[in-house]
């Protein structure tokens, strides 16, 4: 049976993906959502997409507002059909409107974005605009917890840090017990969807403000995805 006549794929509220975001992703947290979507197979929810405002702010000052989303989940059962993934991603990308669609893949966690290329995403390169700003991305950990690194200065203010002005940020966050993990950037791809006026002026936007890559193709690592979500179950419509 053809992925095509096995799986289907339906709007769901917020409610219905929590426990895929909060239990079988590996973020383990919520996300901003706008959009949610079940990837269902008969009436049970094998997959799910969310789609939300990217926290990035530097997308406020290209793309027009309420036009550019972050496809922010993509959660799936292991034992998908061939193709399914493909189809659900093609399915979200065809059904929200006229939107240019951001999303990553964190080689963090062994993921290059194959789906993304499957479904012929634009590829811009790992994390910041600029590829030649070389920065690193950290994650900050105190007491096991982990803080976002944009608010680390206000954190440690919270915290009560005892803070020396003539050492960095990071020194005097190591300074005071807390963890340091340096991390790769993140793989960033783009998808404009919509009409053809919409996608010509988004397609634009993206050429000129970011440069285009090859596509990443290092070795893929799946995460642990065997949690049992317990309502995993599309109530069948009426007619």
């Amino acid at each position: 049976m053809g992925v095509l006549n096995k799986y289907s794929v339906q709007r769901v509220g917020f409610k219905d993906v929590d426990e895929w975001l909060l239990y079988k992703h590996y973020a383990k947290r919520r996300c901003n959502v706008m959009f949610a979507f079940a990837l269902v197979d008969g009436f049970e929810v094998v997959g799910v997409c969310t789609l939300g405002m990217p926290p990035t702010p530097f997308f406020s000052k290209i793309f027009a507002k309420g036009t550019y989303l972050e496809l922010n989940r993509l959660i799936t059962n292991d034992d998908l059909d061939k193709n399914a993934l493909s189809f659900f991603v093609g399915y979200v990308l065809r059904n929200i409107g006229n939107y240019c669609v951001v999303s990553y893949s964190d080689p963090n966690n062994g993921h290059n974005g194959y789906i993304y290329q499957a479904t012929n995403w634009i590829y811009t390169g790992a994390g910041r605009v600029n590829q030649k700003d070389k920065r690193g991305v950290n994650k900050f950990f105190y007491n096991k917890k982990e803080y976002h690194e944009r608010h680390i200065p206000e954190t440690m203010a919270r915290l009560g840090f005892i803070l020396d002005s003539k050492k960095t940020k990071n020194q005097n966050w190591l300074d005071n017990g807390g963890e340091i993990v340096p991390q790769k950037r993140k793989h960033r791809y783009f998808y404009v969807c919509g009409n053809k006026l919409f996608k010509k002026k988004n397609l634009d936007i993206i050429k000129s403000n970011f440069e285009i890559y090859e596509y990443p193709k290092d070795a893929n690592t799946n995460y642990d995805t065997s949690y049992e979500v317990k309502n995993k179950y599309i109530q069948p419509k009426l007619i």
